[in-house]
């Protein structure tokens, strides 16, 4: 019976990942614009502050659809200790992805995201360390890991 559980559970687990996908990768997509447009330009930049503002609401809205939605429906498909490994792996995930947004590249793993963002983030720390000074780039170590 355990099997079968723990099939069916891996089941769920995919199909479930599968249907949220596209949609939580179209809504990056939005913001990886929005953040692109941004980053191009300055404080006193026209429409700086109309960008700032649609950035907020489409990152509020994601955040909140992830968080209350997606998030608690997948936590009810995975058993605790798996979601305590996956959580461990998120967070050393994070020292290898961009600092910066990258509208151009592909934002779906069938075109290619996965190589993009291994190739662009070793250049956006770079990047950061050299925008930032070499104490303050942007760091996504998890925490204690700097």
């Amino acid at each position: 019976m355990a099997v079968a559980t723990a099939l069916y559970l891996n089941k769920a687990v995919f199909v479930f990942v599968a249907q949220c996908r596209d949609h939580a990768l179209s809504e990056h997509k939005t913001l990886k614009d929005i953040l692109s447009d941004i980053d191009a330009m300055t404080v006193s930049s026209p429409g700086f502050n109309d960008k700032l503002k649609m950035l907020m609401v489409a990152l509020e809205h994601h955040i909140k659809e992830e968080e209350d939605e997606m998030l608690v429906e997948f936590a009810g498909l995975v058993q605790r200790d798996d979601l305590a490994d996956l959580a461990d792996k998120f967070q050393k995930s994070k020292l290898r992805v961009p600092t910066r947004p990258h509208a151009w590249a592909p934002d779906k793993p069938r075109t290619g995201n996965v190589v993009t963002n291994t190739l662009t983030a070793p250049l956006d720390k770079l990047r950061d360390a050299a925008r930032h000074g070499m104490g303050t780039a942007h760091n996504n170590a998890p925490a204690g890991q700097s």
